[in-house]
């Protein structure tokens, strides 16, 4: 569910759908986010639910932009934002 998440903030209403999010830079950015949650230490249990779930949102995210770029259209390296 979380993987569809790109599309659902720009919607595939037509083949050129693929903008700023779903971008090389944007999945750049998202990647280093995720690589200082998972060097984060929690201190809470709080703070560990939410770096779960940032971590596991983040990666459903970039899995969908990999696979994305393995179709046809691939994705943008910027994208209009």
């Amino acid at each position: 569910m979380l993987a569809s998440l790109p599309d659902f903030v720009e919607p595939a209403i037509h083949p050129n759908h693929r903008q700023f999010f779903h971008g090389v830079v944007f999945a750049a950015a998202l990647g280093a986010g995720v690589y200082q949650t998972y060097q984060w230490g929690p201190e809470t249990p709080m703070q560990e639910f939410l770096r779960a779930a940032i971590m596991i949102g983040g990666t459903a995210y970039l899995l969908h932009l990999a696979a994305d770029a393995c179709t046809r259209k691939s994705v943008p390296f910027v994208g209009k934002f």
